[in-house]
């Protein structure tokens, strides 16, 4: 997808702008969310095993789970290691909102995911689309990347 080529290497502020562009060109917010609906279907589904209790996500209406661990180390690449996500959802609309959220946080830095702030639903009309208990689950997302993060790459 188009949206996700744009923001694959970029910084975490560039690409939340490049991902508020996207969906402020949509329109209104019926556009937007038909949008995260249809980008649901590249997030990468977990097998039945993954869904372990372990992973999941509090604090959320929907299922929602988040493994972490850290990318091989690229002799090649920074000596810093950098986040692998894998995130999945019972809910589409929460199923589009993870695949943007891997897209912005995925292979990171933790000085970088420390220091990154999600505004992106803020900044588009999605917000007025989704219930406070909804926006609600997207910060304890957001809560949880960063500490599975932590756990994952403090070396």
């Amino acid at each position: 997808m188009q949206l996700l080529d744009s923001i694959n290497g970029a910084t975490f502020d560039k690409a939340q702008d490049a991902i508020v562009a996207e969906f402020n060109s949509l329109g209104d917010v019926f556009g937007q969310y038909t949008y995260l609906v249809e980008l649901s279907a590249q997030l990468p589904s977990f097998t039945e095993e993954e869904k372990q209790e372990s992973a999941l996500v509090d604090k959320c209406q929907s299922q929602v789970w988040i493994r972490a661990r850290a990318l091989p180390n690229d002799e090649s690449l920074e000596s810093h290691p950098r986040l692998s996500l894998d995130m999945e959802s019972d809910t589409l609309i929460v199923r589009g909102m993870l695949l943007l959220m891997r897209a912005l946080f995925h292979g990171r830095t933790l000085e970088e995911i420390d220091a990154a702030k999600v505004t992106f639903v803020d900044r588009t009309e999605l917000k007025d689309a989704f219930s406070d208990e909804r926006l609600n689950g997207f910060q304890a997302i957001e809560r949880t990347i960063k500490a599975l993060a932590r756990e994952a790459l403090d070396c």
